[in-house]
């Protein structure tokens, strides 16, 4: 799966690009607007999937002046199961959140790093999650980093890749986490804390 386009899932075409970026802009949009939200279709093609979605009723047309404006239909009844898989990002972030949360040691800091938190994912891309334990390694520690693993993979169909430190070993010599910090999505713990231990401000 990949998190940024996952209307893939169900559909290669060009629709899943123009209703994700309709859901993500949560407003009315112009064709050109849609058509630089979803970067990889002409103005013309994106133009044929807005008329198909609108007469399908799934996507409003408002004239303005000499053009008009589209957004997702709110009301229609399938805009809940587009809304769900055009957010299917976000809720794989809060899915990883609460259940990092609630670990019996819950880790000083996590973040989503690599192409997941790029944006730039292929359907066999691995999620990359970055751990910082609390203390060091232990049994029950390991059982729940294993279940993660698991999870993520039934959740997404994408392998999860667990990158631990613990707390002593993260610093400003470590050359991976002073590069996935740029892209990193935190989920959990002080941001600003872990900036500062690998000498970022």
């Amino acid at each position: 799966m990949k998190l940024q386009s996952p209307f893939e899932v169900v559909t290669p075409t060009a629709d899943g690009e123009v209703l994700t970026a309709l859901v993500r802009r949560g407003d009315w949009m112009s064709i050109s607007q849609v058509v630089e939200l979803v970067g990889s279709r002409s103005d013309e093609g994106v133009r044929r999937v807005i008329r198909r979605l609108v007469n399908q009723g799934i996507v409003d047309e408002l004239p303005v002046g000499g053009r008009s404006v589209f957004r997702l239909n709110p009301h229609h009844i399938l805009a809940p199961a587009i809304t769900s898989i055009a957010r299917a990002r976000e809720t794989l972030l809060t899915l990883l959140t609460g259940r990092l949360a609630n670990w019996n040691s819950p880790p000083l800091y996590a973040a989503l790093f690599g192409s997941g938190a790029r944006g730039t994912m292929t359907s066999t891309s691995d999620l990359d999650l970055l751990l910082v334990q609390p203390h060091a390694t232990d049994e029950v520690w390991d059982v729940d980093v294993a279940e993660l693993v698991v999870d993520v993979r039934s959740w997404t169909g994408n392998d999860l890749r667990v990158v631990q430190y613990t707390e002593h070993e993260v610093g400003p010599t470590d050359a991976l986490l002073a590069e996935l910090i740029n892209d990193a999505i935190p989920l959990l713990g002080d941001h600003s804390w872990f900036r500062q231990q690998i000498g970022q401000k």
